[in-house]
This record gives structure tokens, C-alpha cells and sequence, in this order.
């Protein structure tokens, strides 16, 4: 019964996706782009945990920038069995203007700290998670984008399965997941829903240390204007490391 609803739920939130798009917009531009990143998870203990990453992410068909996360650091705290806090702070660099015929003008800075909580459970063999976040976003002014500030709020949820006994060969699994984001603060007006993600990869582990992800993502983002779509393809790879202090 929990398995079904939790496919319920992402069927869901991939419907609502779809109803925006097939709303009467404008203009729905479609992208195509490339995602690299190298995430860090170091264990401090039982209690503490701190992740990091950069990630540098490209239009797919053009050797032009769209966006830069140098570094997204978070420090987590286990407050009970398959809950945590988290605290973290992001350095986003934006390449705009966000096309890929057009060259780079200019690269608009963003401080983006956040807050959020995960809850994570088992049933049978699958892993459910759910995160809720909170991000307060910085931007520098410009003469084209002059908000500077707006809260946005998160909601992920996510599905992981095994597909090999991790005794008996590599481990290798299969995450899915689907994230709504909306904007809040003074200078929003049209754009109260700002995007949605859904997301899927292979997770294949080579060792205790390492692990290779590689995915799928259809980002599906709502422009100020409120009748202008971005509808963004990505491939997206990961290079993961895990480190243990509790090992030394």
C-alpha cells in the first residue's frame, strides 16, 4: 500500500508537470545540456556528516557555459533513525544570457544559503527519501534581472532500488526521483511556480570510496515573464566519493 502511493505521488507531480506545459504558453524553449560534478560525503561520525560539490554544466551542442556550482558545502545532523538536518551555503555562477547561440555577456553571482530536512525510510528493498528545503538566494543586480532576493521552496521525493546483491557482485542501483520548487518574496509576481525536475540515473559502486552515477534530467522551468518555458534536457555524471573519519 506505502509502495503504491509513494509511485502515486511521483506520478503526480509528473502529471502536474505535463499540465504546464501543455498550458497556453508563449513560447517554450527546449535545451539540451551536459552536467558534470564531483560530490564529496565525509563522515565525521555517528552524528555528523558533511557534503560537498562542483558541478560545471554546458549547452550540449555548443562549447558555451550556462552555470557553474563552485562549491555547494552542507553540514548534516542526525537527529533520529532515517531524519537529518542540515545547514549549507551555495556559490552559483550564472552565464547569461542563457542561450546557446548567443555568447556569454555576462556572469551574474549568486550566494544561496539553505536549510533542509531528509526523511528516508525502507520498504522491502526499495529506499524512500523525502527532503524539504529552504533556500534564501543573493543575486547581483543587473539591468536585465533586478530582482536581487527571493526564498524558494524545495520538495523531493525520491525512490532508490538495488538491482544486485551487493554481496555477491558490484553494487549497482537505480534512483528515480521528482522535485517542485517554488519562488516567494516581493519581487515575484508571475513566476510563483518556478520549476520542476525529474530525474533518473544507474548508480554503479566500484569500491567502499567511489561511485559512478549517470542520469537523465527533464527540467521543466517557468520564466519571470510566467508565459516563457524553459524545457531543459540533461545528461548529467557524477563522480562520488565517500570518505569516513570513523575508519581512522
Amino acid at each position: 500500500m506505502e509502495t503504491r502511493l509513494i509511485f502515486f505521488l511521483l506520478l503526480l507531480l509528473s502529471l502536474s508537470q505535463y499540465a504546464l506545459a501543455q498550458s497556453p504558453a508563449k513560447d517554450i524553449e527546449q535545451q539540451q545540456f551536459i552536467w558534470l560534478r564531483y560530490s564529496n560525503r565525509l563522515t565525521i561520525n555517528e552524528r555528523w556528516l558533511l557534503y560537498s560539490e562542483v558541478e560545471t554544466r554546458w549547452f550540449a551542442f555548443a562549447n558555451r557555459l550556462h552555470q557553474w556550482v563552485l562549491p555547494r558545502v552542507q553540514l548534516h545532523y542526525q537527529i533520529g533513525p532515517g531524519a537529518d538536518v542540515a545547514l549549507g551555503n551555495t556559490l552559483f555562477l550564472q552565464a547569461l544570457p542563457q542561450t546557446a547561440d548567443e555568447a556569454v555577456d555576462r556572469i551574474r553571482p549568486e550566494i544561496r544559503p539553505h536549510q533542509e530536512l531528509n526523511l528516508s525510510q525502507s520498504l522491502g528493498k526499495l529506499k524512500i527519501s523525502h527532503r524539504y528545503k529552504i533556500e534564501e538566494r543573493f543575486f547581483q543586480r543587473t539591468s536585465v534581472d533586478q530582482p536581487d532576493f527571493n526564498f524558494r521552496f524545495r520538495y523531493r521525493l525520491q525512490v532508490q532500488v538495488p538491482l544486485t546483491n551487493p554481496e555477491k557482485h558490484i553494487p549497482v542501483s537505480v534512483r528515480v526521483f521528482d522535485e517542485v520548487m517554488f519562488n516567494a518574496g516581493k519581487n515575484i509576481v508571475y513566476n510563483v511556480f518556478d520549476q520542476n525536475r525529474i530525474f533518473a540515473d544507474c548508480q554503479v559502486k566500484l569500491s567502499p570510496h567511489w561511485t559512478v552515477e549517470v542520469g537523465y534530467m527533464n527540467w521543466f522551468q517557468q520564466r519571470p515573464s510566467g508565459t516563457e518555458f524553459f524545457n531543459r534536457h540533461i545528461a548529467r555524471f557524477t563522480l562520488a566519493h565517500a570518505i569516513s573519519l570513523k575508519e581512522h
